[in-house]
């Protein structure tokens, strides 16, 4: 019976540890992020590998940096976007580069590919690694 106990309780707690990322500040993890239910969302962050962009954060793709704009970013769902693939797609951040100055620009996230595109309507798409979570703000 001792035993029984012990492994229920083993179990419960490894239950509980494989939730917690689901859990921690609304992130959700790529691609799980790709789903039409979380959106749209005001975002509080994008995590990837070697940073994070964020309201004190931003991360630099070759000559460019991106972080939050004055307002809070928002995410929202394109079903069959660019090529019939869903995507993600977070408008209001801020792209700098030293000649071209700051635009505004936004993120495109598919289960395929990532970019990064600095200016809303111009400016060439940067492919950039895809963000491991995306953490939405409090609704």
């Amino acid at each position: 019976m001792k035993n029984q106990s012990s492994r229920l309780a083993f179990a419960v707690a490894m239950s509980l540890v494989a939730c917690a990322p689901a859990f921690a500040g609304n992130a959700v993890d790529y691609p799980d992020f790709i789903k039409s239910e979380y959106y749209p969302a005001h975002v509080k962050a994008i995590h990837f590998q070697n940073c994070t962009i964020d309201a004190q954060h931003s991360c630099a793709w070759g000559a460019w940096s991106v972080t939050f704009g004055p307002a809070a970013p928002v995410a929202d769902f394109a079903s069959g976007g660019v090529g019939g693939i869903d995507q993600v797609k977070v408008a209001g951040l801020l792209c700098t580069n030293a000649v071209a100055g700051s635009k505004a620009c936004e993120s495109d996230y598919s289960g395929q590919a990532c970019v990064q595109l600095p200016g809303t309507t111009t400016g060439a798409p940067i492919f950039i690694d895809c963000p491991t979570s995306i953490e939405f703000a409090d609704p």
